[in-house]
């Protein structure tokens, strides 16, 4: 009997080859905003932390940052983020994009590379998951191919797939997208663990800190006005400004909101602010009077106050701690 001559490394490099890399895109643009970015680059990063603690060397998943002329782009809170062009060559080898949000969304809309960029991405009915009012640039994007006839009747049916509905789109939560195509390409028991790591866990989780709310019930106004203070956190000096948002009376506003929601508007202030905040703290080296300044609060002292009381640590003991959990989970 001819022997094959394929020994046990032969089998691990063609299973090595076989692993698929997704290229994941994330839209970002001037005045994006990093809170909904990092979290959906986290998820993927700690997907390919999973993979190779199983021994595989390759990456499954290739997050690239997209801008509509591509180089440097700004976030809000003023960390400055390198992106490739918006090029429509690219598009086929996409699988999926996430749209950031943020107050620089309303120029971007301008952007007519930015536009065709997601025409083409709907026409080849890729997945794309818009954060918060990100949603504005796909439903843009959406409305111009139903006005030039390019959008198909078969991906219109595809809706749970691909949100291209209009009165669909955004509904599905970005991160749960993610963490979908992560249970669908590595398992579900891989989803699972990295629903866990990007949970606080003792009070001293990477993010998602906000306390449980009820947001999938509340009337369209109080949603714009949570969702308003969530973007523009680090400038918003009182939630009065949020009421004229809301076009509602002060009174009525904070009764509302706090009915609705489950907290109130300072609260969520001050959880969004926070939300943040922990984000800088892990994924930059910013000081923490930097780190305060860009997230809104008066001061360095201003940020450690609050932070102890609501967090139970310091903003110096989250850094490190969260830190120490990293290097424990790549050991």
């Amino acid at each position: 009997m001819k022997r094959s001559g394929r020994g046990i490394g032969d089998d691990a490099q063609e299973s090595e080859r076989n692993i698929t890399v997704r290229q994941i895109g994330i839209l970002a643009f001037d005045g994006f905003s990093l809170l909904g970015t990092s979290a959906i680059s986290e998820i993927f990063q700690i997907a390919n932390e999973i993979q190779n603690s199983r021994g595989h060397c390759n990456k499954p998943y290739n997050v690239t940052f997209y801008s509509g002329k591509g180089a440097t782009v700004q976030s809000s809170s003023l960390i400055d983020v390198w992106t490739h062009a918006c090029d429509p060559s690219d598009v086929q080898a996409l699988d999926a994009v996430f749209i950031a949000d943020g107050p620089g969304v309303q120029d971007a809309l301008q952007d007519t590379r930015v536009m065709d960029w997601l025409s083409e991405l709907l026409s080849r009915r890729k997945l794309i998951s818009p954060i918060g009012n990100g949603k504005a640039l796909l439903d843009i994007a959406l409305r111009d191919m139903q006005v030039h006839g390019e959008l198909m009747s078969a991906a219109a049916t595809e809706r749970n797939r691909f949100g291209l509905l209009q009165e669909e789109i955004g509904r599905a939560n970005p991160s749960d997208e993610a963490l979908k195509m992560v249970g669908n390409d590595m398992g579900e028991e891989a989803a699972r663990e990295i629903a866990v790591r990007i949970r606080p866990v003792g009070g001293d989780g990477l993010s998602l800190i906000f306390v449980p709310t009820r947001e999938g019930a509340v009337t369209e106004k109080i949603r714009v006005a949570a969702q308003w203070i969530r973007q523009n956190c680090d400038q918003v000096t009182s939630v009065r400004e949020a009421v004229s948002v809301a076009a509602m009376s002060e009174r009525n506003f904070q009764r509302r909101f706090k009915e609705e929601l489950g907290v109130t508007p300072f609260e969520y202030l001050t959880q969004a602010r926070l939300d943040v905040t922990s984000r800088l703290l892990v994924e930059t080296p910013l000081s923490i009077e930097s780190i305060a300044r860009q997230c809104g609060w008066a001061s360095g002292a201003r940020l450690s106050r609050v932070f102890k009381r609501c967090l139970g640590v310091t903003p110096t003991e989250f850094r490190a701690r969260v830190a120490s959990k990293k290097m424990r989970a790549r050991s």
